[in-house]
């Protein structure tokens, strides 16, 4: 229920197509004379909202705080990593599926830098999980070219697990811990958890409820797919406004995702950080820098 919900919701607030309504909606009132001036601003108003989340930065004004709250590290060599978590969201199953290949996005990195650890860290399991997470449209599982991915990386298939029912970052984290339960892994833990620069508050907030960071378990935080290159970065505008648009998108998407798992009880921080449960994990990766 909560994940209809919260689709339904977000589509009717994400910026752009709140943008593309209002203007919908002015049209519709300016065919009426006592509306049509204030349909008139009503277009014009979500035309020029449009404009400015499709060219200025404010995409990055709400991106870089996410990014920059688990600043980049390298994991140290004695890490002993026992699993490599990483989140879907990468993949593009129903293109892949009908290609016969892999197909994945702009946030390929989760992917790219899985394999590297894996490589790093070769006593790890490597853990995918991802189902799907559109309401509408038959239900495409990336489970097999993920899986078949990492074989062809080199990565042995027993130390593949993959997660293939869930359809957030919630259930995620409560689906991954079912299937580590059943595999009997004994802590010490070490996770590494490998998702999108400014997902990872949300994603280590809700891991971290889910227990992955406490009674002998350590998760680490392995942030990739950055969309800003620093501070400077806010002052530069958008040549393309898909771009603009989309990042606006994706980085408000997060925020009220922050809020709504934090009122829901899915995380106990509202704006997840290093010094929360994770302290000793981040500090790990300041001194392997």
């Amino acid at each position: 229920m909560f994940f209809v919900f919260s689709k339904l919701v977000f589509a009717l607030i994400a910026p752009s197509n709140l943008c593309l309504l209002l203007m919908g909606g002015g049209l519709v009132m300016a065919r009426f004379q006592r509306w049509r001036r204030a349909g008139s601003r009503l277009v014009v108003g979500g035309f020029l909202a449009l404009l400015v989340i499709g060219f200025s930065p404010v995409g990055k004004w709400l991106t870089l705080p996410l990014e920059e709250r688990f600043a980049e590290a390298r994991l140290p060599e004695d890490a002993g990593l026992t699993h490599i978590i990483f989140l879907g969201g990468f993949e593009k199953a129903a293109i892949g599926q009908a290609r016969g290949q892999m197909s994945t996005n702009a946030a390929a990195e989760r992917l790219l830098e899985t394999v590297t650890l894996a490589r790093r860290y070769p006593a790890s399991k490597v853990v995918f999980t991802g189902g799907y997470g559109w309401l509408i449209g038959a239900p495409v599982s990336a489970t097999q070219s993920v899986s078949g991915y990492l074989e062809r990386a080199g990565i042995e298939p027993d130390r593949i697990v993959v997660e293939g029912r869930s359809r957030n970052t919630w259930e995620n984290a409560a689906f991954v811990r079912e299937v580590i339960e059943r595999e009997g892994a004994q802590c010490p833990c070490r996770f590494a958890l490998v998702t999108s620069a400014s997902h990872m508050p949300r994603a280590m907030g809700v891991f971290r409820k889910a227990g992955f960071d406490a009674d002998g378990r350590t998760l680490y935080p392995v942030p990739v797919d950055y969309r800003t290159r620093g501070g400077g970065d806010v002052f530069n505008p958008y040549f393309w406004m898909h771009e603009g648009v989309e990042q606006t998108d994706l980085a408000f998407k997060e925020w009220v995702g922050l809020l709504a798992y934090f009122l829901s009880g899915r995380t106990d921080e509202l704006w997840p950080g290093p010094e929360g449960a994770g302290t000793a994990a981040v500090d790990d990766l300041k001194k392997g820098s």
